[in-house]
Formats: C-alpha cells, structure tokens, sequence
C-alpha cells in the first residue's frame, strides 16, 4: 500500500506540476491575446488615420491642381497683355518719331518763313515797292504760322 500511495502521491504531484503549467500557459496565451487585441486596436487606428491622410491627400491634389490651372490661365492672361502693351508701345513709339519729324518740318518751315519776312522787311525799310521784288510761291506742304 505503501508503494500504492506514494505512487499516488507521485501521480497527484505530476497531476499538479501540470496544472499549474498549464495554468501558467492560460495567462500567457491570455497576455498574448490581450496584446494582441491592443496590436488589432493600433492597426485599426492606423489604418482609419492612412484613409483620412489619403482622403487629404486626394484633397490636397485637387487644390494643386486648381491651382495650377489658375496660376496657367493667370499666366497666358498676363503674356496676351504684354504681348498688347508691347504693341501699344510700338504704336506710340512711332507716333512719336511722325510727331517728333513734324515738328522739326514744321521748325524748318518757320525759320524760312521768318527769313522770308525778314528779307520783306528789308526791303520796305530800304524803300523798294514790293513790286519789284518778285514773291516766290510757298514748297508745295509748307505752311506758314
């Protein structure tokens, strides 16, 4: 009987040793599980933030490119009115020289004129009749002032 209880005692000291083991694998398998559900929460909440950095991110690309369609338009906008203001800038740069030769054709006029007038008043202080003096028609465009 002696070998009968200490076989029993042997049996029910394994039966315990194994009990507590698996005990010891229970809360390790339910630390695992624990950790693993936070792992599952993070990845969740990692994911919802990737889906609303994307949904930005889509957002973001569509302001960029309206942007850039404004900043092109803008653009062609700005080189048409340079392109005009350049041709305006011709235009009057030309008005300018006809107006500038004008002048100086008009200035040649006068000082001919005055000389002429000059020569008229010459003569009657000297007493010639103005018959005498045979008057020369005007170039053809002179004007007098």
């Amino acid at each position: 009987a002696l070998g009968a209880e200490a076989l029993a005692a042997a049996a029910a000291a394994e039966a315990l040793r194994h009990r507590t083991s698996a005990a010891e694998a229970a809360r390790g398998l339910e630390a695992k599980v624990a950790e693993l559900a936070g792992v599952a929460a993070e990845a969740a909440r990692v994911e919802r933030e990737v889906e609303e950095l994307r949904t930005e991110l889509i957002v973001a690309r569509g302001e960029v490119e309206g942007a850039r369609s404004e900043v092109e338009k803008r653009g062609a906008d700005l080189r048409k009115r340079i392109g005009d203001l350049e041709a305006a800038n011709a235009k009057n740069e030309e008005r300018v020289v006809k107006a500038y030769l004008k002048i100086k054709g008009d200035e040649r006029v006068r000082d001919k004129a005055r000389k002429a007038l000059a020569i008229a008043l010459q003569l009657l202080e000297e007493g010639l009749p103005p018959e005498a003096v045979a008057p020369r028609p005007p170039a053809p465009g002179a004007k007098l002032e």
